[in-house]
C-alpha cells in the first residue's frame, strides 16, 4: 500500500502522540493510523490505529476505508466482520486503484459465488499495471475458478507477467510448457523459464528445474546440476520431497512392474486406497513424469475433499510447490490447516514453515478459505 508523504508542520508532530481532531485532513489522520499500524514512533496499538482508520474512511478516504476493510477482514483491532470487511473494500474500490481493487478480489475469491466478480476486479487490476493481479487471473482461467477454463488464456496473461520478471508467472508458465496445457509440449521452453524463476531462488522453479536436469527433459542430462538444485530449494526451509506422507493405515505396494501397473489400473477404476498409493509413489519418483505427477494432484484433490487427512497434507505441499499445479501458497495453507485439523502429526510443523511465508492478511484468508473447503 502507498504511503504518501508530507511536509509536516510542527503542530502536526506534536499531534502524532495526542489527539487527532475529527476536523483533521483524512490524509493525516490517515498516515497517523499508519504509524500506530506499524508502531512507527508510538507503540504500536491496532485498536488505535483502527480508530483513526474509521475516523478518515468515514470522511471518504479510500485507503483509509481498505486498510480498515482488511482489519475488520483479519480482526485487527476490530472485532472480525466479513460483511463490514467487504462493504469497506467495495468503497476504497471504487476509487479504482489496482492495489484495492486486488484486496477485494482476493477476499471474493473465497465464495464460488463471488468467484467471476473476483476475476473481473484481477482483470481491472492488471489492466491497471498490478502485475500480481495478472497472475492470479492467469490461475483462475487456469483452474476454472469463476471463468470458464481457458489455458490458452491463462498463457497469455502469465506471459504478460513473465515479460517483467514476475517469478511466479515465469514458473506458472513453464509447468503450461512442461505439461501441454494449452500449449505445444516443449520441454526446453519449461526449463528457460524454470532456470528464469530459479533466479530469484523460487521453490517450485529450483525443483521443477532440477527434474528437468534428472530426467534429461529440454536440458542435457546432468544429475550433479539435478542436485545442486535440489539442495538450493531445500535452502529454502520448506519441506523436501522426502517429507510427503503416508497413511499408516495403507501398505506401501510392491514396485515390480506387475505391481505398479496392477495399482496403476485399480486407481483408474476410482479405488481410493489405489489413487493414494499411486500418488504418494509418483511423488517420491524423482523419474516420475509431469503426466503422472498431473494425475496424482487429481487424485489427491479428490480424496482429500473427501475428508483423507494425509491427502490433504501431500496436496497442500503440491500447492506450496507449484508441483503439476499453478503454486498458490494460500490455498497451500488452507488445505495443511485441514490435514492438522484431521490429526495429520506432521502438519503442525508445515504450518509454522508456511507461515513464516505469509502475511497475516494471506493467513487470515486461507483460514477463512478453509472452512469453505471441509
Amino acid at each position: 500500500m502507498m504511503i504518501r508523504q508530507f511536509a509536516y508542520s510542527l503542530v502536526v508532530l506534536v499531534g502524532l502522540v495526542g489527539t487527532v481532531s475529527a476536523q483533521s485532513e483524512p490524509a493525516v489522520t490517515y498516515d497517523q493510523a499508519l504509524r500506530y499500524h506499524e508502531g512507527d514512533g508510538v507503540l504500536q496499538d491496532y485498536k488505535k490505529a483502527a480508530q483513526l482508520l474509521q475516523q478518515a474512511a468515514t470522511q471518504g478516504y479510500a485507503p483509509a476505508q481498505n486498510h480498515l476493510g482488511l482489519y475488520y477482514f483479519e480482526g485487527r483491532g476490530v472485532t472480525a466482520d466479513l460483511g463490514t470487511a467487504i462493504a469497506l473494500l467495495e468503497e476504497a474500490a471504487k476509487d479504482g486503484d489496482p492495489k484495492f481493487l486486488f484486496d477485494l478480489a482476493q477476499i471474493l475469491e473465497l465464495a464460488p459465488e463471488t468467484q467471476a466478480r473476483a476475476a473481473q476486479l484481477y482483470a481491472q487490476a492488471a489492466a491497471g499495471g498490478l502485475v500480481e493481479a495478472t497472475v492470479n487471473l492467469g490461475v483462475m482461467y487456469q483452474e476454472g475458478k469463476g471463468v470458464t477454463r481457458d489455458a490458452v488464456r491463462a498463457r497469455a496473461l502469465y506471459e504478460d507477467a513473465a515479460a517483467v520478471g514476475l517469478p511466479r508467472a515465469l514458473n506458472n508458465l513453464g509447468l503450461l510448457y512442461a505439461q501441454a496445457d494449452g500449449v505445444e509440449q516443449d520441454y526446453a521452453r519449461a526449463a528457460q523459464l524454470f532456470a528464469k524463476a530459479a533466479e530469484s531462488g523460487l521453490q517450485p522453479a529450483l525443483r521443477n528445474l532440477a527434474t528437468l536436469y534428472e530426467n534429461g527433459f529440454g536440458v542435457p542430462l546432468d544429475e550433479e546440476r539435478a542436485q545442486d538444485l535440489f539442495r538450493a530449494a531445500a535452502a529454502t526451509n520448506l519441506p523436501d520431497a522426502s517429507d510427503y506422507v503416508s497413511d499408516p493405515r495403507i501398505s506401501t505396494p510392491a514396485t515390480d512392474p506387475e505391481s505398479v501397473a496392477r495399482v496403476e489400473a485399480q486407481a483408474k477404476t476410482g479405488d481410493p486406497i489405489a489413487q493414494f498409493q499411486f500418488a504418494l509413489a509418483r511423488l517420491n519418483n524423482p523419474d516420475g513424469s509431469f503426466q503422472d505427477l498431473t494425475t496424482s494432484s487429481a487424485y489427491l484433490s479428490g480424496l482429500s475433499e473427501l475428508g483423507h487427512g494425509p491427502s490433504m497434507f501431500n496436496l497442500a505441499l503440491m500447492y506450496q510447490r507449484g508441483v503439476a499445479l499453478p503454486q498458490d501458497y494460500v490455498l497451500a495453507y488452507s488445505w495443511m490447516l485441514l490435514a492438522d485439523a484431521s490429526g495429520v502429526p506432521a502438519a503442525k510443523t508445515v504450518l509454522d514453515q508456511m507461515a513464516a511465508t505469509l502475511t497475516p492478511e494471506q493467513i487470515n484468508v486461507a483460514q477463512a478459505y478453509a472452512k469453505t473447503l471441509r
